[in-house]
């Protein structure tokens, strides 16, 4: 047994090494003359999925749509270093551009070429980051190192055809200072179809959720939990995120995140468990007021239980969807968050279901789908 057991890890890694294995052939079983390169996640196609990222769905969804345009649709992982190619693609839809990828011989001179973007301009992102631990390090004098870096998008995303962004205006602003670009469409990101509660016995008006992902003071985690734990400050902060990963950030604020009543260090939580059904029936607003993003999944996760979203204007959401801080300055922040504990509980109640309304109206699959369809029916 562990002779075979040897023996396939050894295929396998031989396999991967060749590139045969990355690549999902015509994952929609269509026998078109023309075909597609998908460059974006392979897992939802292999039955990988999970509840706490919308973009498997997302996947799936934009590969259907693909489809239905005419094409047949191969996918590999955007950050795959080995692929075998067997053919040559008529249009590509890429999620990461790279100066020199490993599809260059295979996308024909005369292919569609699709960006999509799901983030701000990485130039912006990346310089973002940097000035927030540059904050840091002159407030506690502490020097964390950097979590989100990502490489710099070349100059040839001006010669693609088409870029789709998840994301706003000012999202799309970042991108505009340093390429020309071709022309640009909007979709809104999804959340989930989570059942309204609202319970005044049990919501507090006076908690609030941070819900993100790697990246603490990219997300601004360090400037929430520096006024949380200011003496009697009078509101609650439950921490939801793999905070504890990153030894640095941990290490400097385990004071903030353990010695005090008022922060509630949850760690890592599925989207669809107990225990976030459980903080969503306590928490009245979530907050996250972050660098950089593009309409923030975390967000839109939130706002899909009724939570009144408080964000950053770089996290993607216009003024009839968020409370927009007008910056994210300390002060800026606590006044906010000041403020809204003060709203009465019916006024909390109305703002609620009006942010549970908007997720079904404007922040679905169904929606997605349709602003998706019209984006690529201009290029495919």
């Amino acid at each position: 047994m562990k002779i075979k057991k040897n023996v396939a890890n050894i295929v396998h890694r031989i396999l991967k090494k060749l590139g045969i294995g990355a690549i999902r052939r015509n994952v929609n079983k269509t026998q078109y003359d023309k075909n597609l390169l998908f460059s974006y996640i392979k897992g939802p196609f292999e039955g990988k999925t999970n509840s706490f990222h919308q973009n498997a769905i997302q996947a799936l969804e934009i590969a259907r749509i693909i489809g239905g345009l005419g094409y047949n649709v191969d996918v590999i992982d955007f950050n795959s270093a080995k692929v075998h190619f067997d053919k040559m693609y008529d249009a590509l839809f890429e999620i990461q551009i790279k100066e020199h990828p490993i599809y260059e011989r295979n996308i024909k001179g005369d292919a569609k070429r699709i960006v999509y973007m799901t983030g701000s301009n990485p130039t912006f992102s990346n310089e973002a980051e940097k000035r927030r631990l540059k904050e840091l390090e002159q407030r506690r004098g502490v020097k964390l190192q950097p979590r989100r870096q990502v490489p710099r998008y070349p100059k040839e995303l001006e010669k693609y055809d088409e870029l789709v962004i998840i994301g706003n205006d000012y999202n799309l602003s970042t991108y505009e200072d340093e390429f020309i670009l071709p022309p640009c469409f909007s979709v809104h990101n999804t959340g989930y179809d989570f059942i309204y509660e609202f319970d005044p016995k049990r919501k507090r008006k006076d908690c609030f959720l941070y819900f993100g992902s790697s990246g603490c003071v990219h997300k601004g985690l360090d400037l929430l939990l520096d006024i949380f734990s200011e003496k009697d400050f009078p509101a609650e902060l439950f921490v939801c995120g793999s905070y504890e990963k990153e030894e640095d950030f941990y290490k400097e604020y385990k004071n903030e995140l353990t010695k005090f009543k008022n922060i509630h260090p949850i760690g890592f939580v599925d989207i669809k468990s107990d225990v976030f059904e459980e903080i969503s029936n306590i928490c009245c607003f979530t907050i996250l007021p972050s660098c950089s993003e593009a309409r923030a999944g975390a967000v839109v996760a939130c706002m899909s239980k009724g939570l009144i979203p408080i964000c950053s204007k770089e996290c993607g959401y216009d003024a009839d969807e968020a409370i927009v801080l007008e910056n994210c300055e300390i002060s800026t922040i606590r006044g906010k968050i000041l403020e809204v504990s003060n709203w009465n509980i019916e006024d909390i109640t109305v703002e609620s279901r009006k942010t549970y309304e908007l997720v079904r109206e404007r922040f679905n699959i169904t929606k997605f789908s349709e602003e998706m369809e019209y984006a690529l029916r201009q290029v495919l």
